[in-house]
């Protein structure tokens, strides 16, 4: 694939977003969200505590954390305040212990899709000795998923399991704290913002967002950990005409559960607002969808992890209100493609790294890159020693002379250029 220009590079940073989104249509096709035998979460702290801090691993803008369930694992799950219930990797119910008992139907990015129904209850044993519970859950193909994150996924914990609790992820200490929310009174420099909850699940709060020569846009922002960047649904993107307004746009294409893909654009706008907090010059994908979650007038600004991991973010549920801590990445520049590279990662190990397409004129470019080279090194380290996302972020580092260990069929080759940002 030869990309004649940095508005056809497919844009990875923020692949991954709305990757985890879902809801579930259950029995009733009527419904747009989660069936009610879903909605019974339930928790258990040790004796004496009301507060657990679990570490987390921040992977491609998402957050992971290790956790067992019913007994088996551990395993890797997302904590994810965008979906409705907890869901599993279909691909890997043998080893999750899961049998599936019929079929619903769930909406996702750029994709509706079939879910198997797993009935019973469902308890995840996390460190710190929590246990959070569910009765019923869904399985759905995660396997999209798996090659940028660099492995497998099981699946994502969800609002069935979190709506009792007030749930802190702290970007920057990489810890999500699950408080019993009797005991939970917030003392820090935040602010609380009013929440409401979209489709009775997604807690979504008020904001703005400005493009250079246009009024600012007043809308709903939807937090959602389980996205890796940042996306105007596509109904907002039409009302406003930003596919106009909004310039240097980069196609990206983000893939989600169900096999879905979203075929979003990514460009840089003025600014967006949230509460007294102004993030400035931020990387946002305009959606142009036509299926799918970000079709939904209702979802505004999905935010994912490339805004939200510059704040300490705490959803208190029961209250609903999130409260926003800056912390000390919140003023960070958001970084861009400097290569010119599309890569895909192959292999049962996700460890090839492909190069899929390169912009014309671009560092890569101009550097010799072809469609199909296998990128074997970067500065000296090998490829293998990183997963797909990492070496994206490797290649944003504009400035740098970055040399990469290439094969080409038979042929094995060095090429050095210096990284210039796309956007």
């Amino acid at each position: 694939m030869t990309i004649k220009s940095a508005a056809s590079l497919l844009f990875w940073a923020v692949s991954a977003v709305l990757a985890l989104c879902w809801h579930a249509n259950g029995g009733n096709p009527a419904q747009t969200s989660a069936p009610s035998a879903m909605d019974v979460g339930t928790f258990s702290f040790p004796a004496g505590k009301s507060a657990v801090p679990v570490p987390f691993e921040l992977l491609a803008n998402a957050v992971f954390v290790s956790a067992k369930v019913n007994g088996k694992g551990p395993f890797l799950f997302a904590i994810d305040t965008g979906s409705s219930g907890s869901v599993f990797a279909s691909e890997l119910t043998d080893e999750l212990g899961m049998k599936p008992q019929g079929e619903t139907q769930g909406t996702g990015a750029g994709a509706t899709y079939k879910m198997g129904v797993v009935r019973g209850k469902i308890e995840f044993n996390l460190p710190g000795g929590l246990k959070l519970s569910t009765d019923d859950a869904n399985t759905v193909s995660m396997a999209g998923l798996w090659p940028l994150i660099g492995q497998r996924i099981y699946g994502d914990i969800g609002y069935d399991v979190l709506k009792d609790l007030v749930v802190e992820f702290d970007y920057e200490k990489k810890l999500v704290t699950f408080y019993a929310p009797a005991n939970y009174n917030y003392s820090g420099k935040g602010q609380a913002l009013g929440a409401t909850l979209e489709m009775n699940y997604d807690p979504q709060i008020d904001g703005t967002f400005a493009v250079m020569g246009m009024a600012a846009v007043s809308t709903r922002f939807t937090i959602d950990t389980g996205a890796g960047g940042t996306v105007i649904a596509a109904p907002l993107v039409k009302a406003n005409d930003l596919f106009k307004t909004v310039t240097d746009k980069i196609p990206s294409p983000s893939h989600g559960v169900g096999g879905g893909e979203s075929n979003d654009v990514v460009g840089r706008i003025e600014s967006i607002s949230l509460g007294p907090y102004k993030l400035r010059q931020p990387l946002v994908a305009l959606s142009r969808d036509t299926t799918g979650s970000l079709t939904m007038e209702d979802i505004g600004v999905n935010v994912g992890g490339n805004i939200l991991r510059r704040f300490a973010v705490i959803i208190d549920y029961p209250r609903r209100r999130v409260i926003l801590e800056p912390n000390s990445h919140f003023a960070d520049p958001f970084l861009a493609d400097a290569s010119g590279l599309v890569l895909k990662a192959e292999g049962s190990d996700f460890k090839t790294v492909i190069v899929q397409g390169v912009v014309s004129g671009s560092p890569a470019a101009n550097a010799g890159l072809q469609e199909n080279d296998v990128i074997t090194a970067v500065d000296g380290e090998p490829a293998g020693k990183y997963a797909l996302w990492e070496i994206q972020d490797l290649l944003k580092n504009s400035g740098h002379h970055v040399k990469l260990a290439i094969k080409r069929g038979t042929r094995s080759l060095i090429c050095e250029f210096a990284l210039r940002s796309l956007a």
